[in-house]
């Protein structure tokens, strides 16, 4: 399925959200719209997840847009440490492994990572 979905709750919008989540939080107030029953729709708890985001190195969407549709995201960073882009991988939840959310998320920074290198280097 192509097309927009909010920053705030799909996988790559988290990874960019986490990345400059100081500067864009104040835009999200008031604006947290429920797409299913997972959404996080406060700022509270937003701004818990984006703390985790930041500190695991990449974003979990657990269905919070598309019901039973997991997403991984990781930005991808301009060498002045600005995020720009994202990696993702969108998966059923019904093909997921235990441990493969973890292993998932760890290959999708990998990729991130990876091009921001390159973009140092070019």
């Amino acid at each position: 399925m192509a097309g927009a979905a909010p920053i705030y709750c799909v996988g790559t919008g988290k990874a960019i959200l986490a990345a400059q989540y100081a500067r864009m939080r104040g835009r999200l107030a008031g604006n947290l719209q429920a797409y299913t029953d997972r959404t996080i729709t406060s700022l509270e708890k937003l701004d818990a997840e984006m703390e985790i985001t930041r500190a695991r190195g990449f974003a979990i969407d657990a269905g919070e847009f598309r019901d039973r549709i997991r997403s991984y995201g990781a930005a991808i960073h301009l060498p002045d440490g600005e995020a720009v882009a994202a990696l993702g991988v969108s998966v059923p939840d019904v093909n997921l492994k235990e441990g493969d959310e973890d292993r998932i998320g760890a290959l999708v920074k990998l990729a991130a990572d990876s091009v921001s290198r390159r973009l140092a280097h070019s």
